[in-house]
């Protein structure tokens, strides 16, 4: 009985420290990212996160790089994801409207992605 109360317990330790890792290191997930040209001519990015934390995590911040055609870095940016909690399975959002771009064709690459354990 003791052995068998022994492995239960460490195997709950086990998932508990997995858990915290993940919550650290891998708790979001990328839905949507995308630039599009609005009826102003400015681009949009904007894109969608899935929190698969096992605690509430707050204060996510996406870094992101919008690329031209031939893939060179023209503006590295970054932005705060909406809502500022997210429990575990819920969705957050984030936008931001860039004025300053030329003409052209873009693409946008996530590069980092920070946020808070509650």
């Amino acid at each position: 009985f003791e052995q068998a109360e022994q492995q239960r317990l460490e195997s709950a330790m086990q998932q508990a420290a997995q858990d915290e890792l993940r919550n650290q290191t891998q708790a979001l997930e990328v839905v949507d990212l995308s630039i599009t040209k609005d009826e102003f001519g400015d681009y949009k990015v904007k894109g969608s996160l899935k929190s698969v934390a096992t605690q509430i995590i707050s204060t996510v911040t996406v870094k992101y790089d919008i690329l031209d055609k031939e893939g060179n870095v023209v503006r590295s940016e970054s932005v705060k994801v909406f809502p500022n909690y997210l429990n575990p399975g819920d969705q957050g959002t984030f936008d931001k409207v860039h004025y300053e771009l030329e003409e052209g064709e873009y693409s946008v690459e996530m590069t980092e992605m920070e946020w808070l354990v509650e």
